[in-house]
């Protein structure tokens, strides 16, 4: 089935197949769900059952970490500390300079300890981020900064 838009159906706008392949600008869509020439947005959540994959582009790592403490990996990106139960050590890598962390933390009471400071602009030190907030760090060759954060760093 083809749908199209513009006048007198000018433009072909999305096709599926026989096979059940839908396509989003492609006429001949090799995958369930194919869109051709550019982006995907999502204004809520993308939900992945199993794995994601990105051809062609740098893959985000996002961690969920369990009521535990535990060490960054090189690999990490978005660092989510969720349903935790007591605060929680976070160990940070010594990282390549112009690597890029991203800690959310979405609890009432409880906090990530770092294993080393992070510096804010003004030169500030902290050592955890408190509940219900999210602070981006960047390390810059000799020491983690902070480069954005909302709720109490401290």
């Amino acid at each position: 089935h083809i749908f199209q838009v513009g006048n007198n159906g000018a433009t072909e706008a999305l096709r599926i197949l026989n096979n059940g392949n839908v396509g989003i600008g492609i006429s001949s869509p090799d995958s369930l769900f194919h869109v051709k020439g550019g982006g995907v947005y999502f204004e809520q959540n993308l939900r992945v059952s199993k794995q994601l994959k990105v051809e062609g582009a740098q893959v985000v790592n996002i961690v969920v970490i369990p009521d535990a403490d535990y060490t960054v990996l090189s690999t990490d990106y978005i660092i989510s500390c969720k349903n935790w139960t007591s605060n929680h050590n976070i160990t940070l890598p010594t990282g390549v300079t112009g690597t890029v962390l991203k800690f959310v933390s979405g609890q009432a009471v409880y906090r990530a300890v770092f294993n080393v400071s992070i510096y804010g602009a003004d030169g500030t030190a902290y050592n955890s981020l408190e509940a219900s907030g999210s602070v981006e760090i960047v390390y810059d060759g000799t020491q983690w900064q902070v480069v954005m954060f909302t709720g109490i760093l401290a």
